[in-house]
């Protein structure tokens, strides 16, 4: 009685599935709930903080073991998202507000509630959020259904709705985990033959996005092969896994599975040295990584291998450590371990230490306690002690209520096979010689067809080790005649290069002769003719010149006047606006254009087109922004600007970058009447500029990270500094310094 451990190789990939969309895999801790809720206090709702909230919350629920505070925090977070949501009328929100509360529904086992809440979330979402929200919200309804029989079919049937989801999305590998997962739940479910549609349905979708982690799935396949008794597919697959795995170094618990699966098939095939030494690489892994469960199920089965080679006292010793790994603590352990005994003391004829578990195995019969397909396994190894003690008549009894539930729940032709020569034997001892002989008979042909079973996984694995042998054998033989006909046609080729390469030559020398006499020809014609093309190209190059500096003068001029035009639209909008955060930001806006607007005024009124002085940029910049904010009094400008002129490509984001920090500089530097002074300062060495502002204010607020603000000036700053390939600094030294170094494509000095 091997523990295979063979089905559910995968919950780790449903975890994967139910993440939520919008968290990508590798993101940061999320914020703490307090810290969310004071955002939400200020007013702050945005997609981001929906996001910050749902990455909360599932935070608590996916917490090893979620305790009752975890719960109440996550259904906290979900209540915070959904008030937030209908205050700001974002039906988005709402729906996920609810996901998020079915999900900690189903943590704490309301199954039901959880299956009326998603549904309400899928509804929502199907009408205002995204098609990876509605797969989101069809898998989590999913996920609150359970394996049994009666609703597995459920679970299914939602599941394949959200792979149908994702292949709408083209998220092919979320596509393909899921895939996978129903297979194995059609492999639950014994539909054996739509479980290996759907995992190679599976397999195709990994395969085409070249996913290489393909052990899982190959496992699964070869369970399931082996389900349905194709034996060189199921061990193929089996070995593929190994294979795979072990290329890539995987020594996850998924392996201790695989390996573990790979024995019992061996061992089932009789071919016990290989067992032994999968059961051993399984072991060794499962110690590692202190999987209790793995290390007792590999040590049962060593232990059964040991009994199948007549090894009894081995068997018993590793029988007792797997038993000392972890306490039984379920009555269905407990009588499997009676019964492993069992199965190892009676061979050996030693019914003094064989009794006491036939006593404890009798008891946990009787108590009631033990699932119906256990008791099936109990009943048979019941009668089997009680007849090897001579007790034929008391064996009776169990073989009957075998015999009543088979049907129901069926077992292996082994098991049946057991059950037809125990009832021979009782049979017999009674006296009952024609019921004994059918018996007799339908244990010699359930043996026969065990023994069918025996020889076709026997003759599965020679085959696939033939068919491996054959064919490194026609690739080696293959491979030998490639060299044969790549040395033939080297050869030929080599012979076919020499006279090619003569023919070249020669043709070459008399094409050489023949290019002298024609240079010498028509050498005074090309003199003559290349003189006057050059006269005619300079002309036309002078003409060009013209037009194109009249062209940019023109350009520049209705640039300046189109971002005047805009400016003024912006002032005229701002006077029937009450809303002091968009008047805010239309001035600011304004000022972002007058600052490009003086770059392009400056550039048709002086006949260089590509180059502005920065030290009248900067003057000009400078006496805006007093005039708009009205600070002549208040605020002081101190300017030390290098003579020198930049590029029309830096000098608009050096003005711009300037305009922002000029800007807050004079908005946040000096709250209330507080006086300062805001210094600029322009300064080259080489190919690299140096700008500098600061001010003697308050500085920045502590603990503020400027690469983690949201503020659309912080970001147009940053941009713009990248956009320079420069590098921006902002340090708190007697107010805000702020420093930005950048190479310049080409810096002239001023002209006098």
């Amino acid at each position: 009685m091997r523990k295979s451990c063979y089905y559910l190789f995968l919950p780790c990939i449903l975890l994967l599935l139910l993440y939520p969309a919008f968290t990508p895999l590798h993101a940061q801790t999320p914020a703490t709930l307090a810290q969310l809720e004071a955002r939400l206090l200020k007013g702050e709702f945005d997609t981001g903080l929906v996001s910050d909230l749902m990455r909360t919350g599932r935070f608590f629920i996916d917490k090893n073991g979620s305790a009752p505070a975890d719960i109440d925090s996550a259904l906290r977070t979900a209540g915070n998202l959904a008030n937030a949501s209908r205050k700001n009328n974002y039906q988005r929100g709402i729906g996920l507000a609810q996901l998020l509360q079915a999900m900690a529904q189903r943590e704490t086992g309301q199954q039901q509630e959880a299956r009326r809440t998603t549904l309400q979330a899928f509804r929502h979402l199907s009408q205002y959020g995204t098609l990876e929200d509605q797969a989101e919200a069809i898998l989590e309804h999913g996920a609150a259904y359970d394996n049994s029989d009666k609703e597995i079919a459920e679970k299914i049937k939602y599941y394949e709705q959200g792979a149908a989801l994702y292949g709408r999305l083209n998220r092919t590998l979320k596509q393909a985990q899921l895939k996978e997962f129903i297979g194995d739940l059609y492999h639950v479910k014994r539909d054996y033959s739509t479980a290996i549609d759907v995992l190679t349905q599976s397999l195709a979708l990994y395969q085409r996005v070249h996913y290489n982690r393909l052990q899982g799935i190959y496992a699964l396949m070869g369970v399931v092969y082996s389900e349905l008794d194709m034996y060189v597919k199921a061990l193929q697959y089996n070995l593929m896994a190994v294979k795979t795995a072990e290329q890539l170094g995987d020594n996850s618990s998924l392996m201790i599975a695989i390996y573990n699966r790979l024995g019992v098939f061996y061992a089932d095939t009789y071919a016990d040295s290989l067992a032994i030494v999968y059961y051993t690489k399984g072991l060794k892994l499962a110690r590692q990584l202190k999987d209790s469960s793995g290390i007792q199920n590999l040590l049962i089965n060593l232990s059964d291998i040991y009994k199948q080679t007549k090894r009894y006292q081995q068997a018993l010793d590793t029988l007792k450590l797997a038993e000392s790994i972890q306490p039984l603590t379920d009555d269905n352990d407990r009588a499997y371990f009676a019964m492993l005994y069992l199965k190892t003391l009676i061979p050996l004829q030693n019914m003094v230490k064989a009794k006491p578990y036939f006593e404890q195995l009798n008891s946990l019969y009787n108590n009631g306690n033990l699932h119906p397909r256990v008791q099936q396994s109990v009943r048979l190894q019941l009668a089997t002690y009680l007849q090897a003690n001579k007790q034929y008549a008391a064996s009776a009894p169990f073989l009957s209520a075998f015999d009543q539930h088979k049907k129901e729940y069926p077992v292996s032709v082994q098991r049946s096979a057991i059950a037809e020569r125990l009832w021979a034997k009782a049979d017999s001892a009674a006296g009952n010689i024609a019921a004994a002989l059918e018996h007799f008979q339908q244990y010699k042909a359930l043996s026969d067809s065990a023994l069918s079973i025996d020889k076709a996984r026997q003759m599965g694995q020679l085959q696939l080790a033939f068919e491996t042998e054959k064919k490194d054998k026609d690739i080696a033989l293959l491979q030998h005649r490639d060299t044969l006909q790549q040395t033939s046609l080297q050869r030929e080729r080599n012979i076919r290069h020499i006279i090619i390469g003569a023919v070249i030559l020669l043709l070459a020398f008399c094409g050489t002769l023949y290019q002298a006499y024609r240079i010498k020809q028509k050498a005074n014609g090309q003199l003559k003719q290349q003189q006057h093309a050059i006269h005619q190209q300079n002309e036309q190059l002078k003409k060009l010149l013209g037009e194109k500096e009249w062209l940019l003068k023109e350009i520049h001029h209705r640039v300046k006047n189109n971002l005047q035009i805009v400016i003024s639209l912006l002032n005229s909008q701002s006077a029937y606006l009450d809303n002091e955060a968009a008047i805010a930001a239309i001035q600011n806006s304004q000022h972002r254009m007058h600052a490009m607007s003086l770059i392009h005024q400056k550039l048709y009124q002086t006949d260089n087109l590509t180059t502005i002085n920065m030290p009248w940029y900067f003057r000009e910049l400078a006496d805006y922004m007093k005039h708009c904010f009205s600070i002549e009094r208040k605020i002081e400008f101190a300017l030390n600007i290098a003579p020198v002129e930049l590029d029309v490509v830096q000098a608009v984001p050096v003005g711009l970058i300037l305009n922002e920090a000029v800007s807050n500089a004079i908005k946040y530097a000096f709250p209330g009447n507080r006086r300062g002074t805001i210094s600029i300062s322009l300064q080259t060495a080489g190919e690299h500029c140096l700008l500098s502002i600061a001010d003697n204010g308050i500085g920045l607020p502590e603990g503020f990270d400027p690469a983690a603000s949201d503020s659309l000036g912080m970001n147009l700053m940053q941009g713009l500094s990248a956009q320079l390939g420069g590098e921006l600094e902002l340090l708190n030294d007697n107010g805000l310094f702020i420093r930005l170094r950048f190479t310049t494509t080409h810096t002239l000095p001023v002209s006098n």
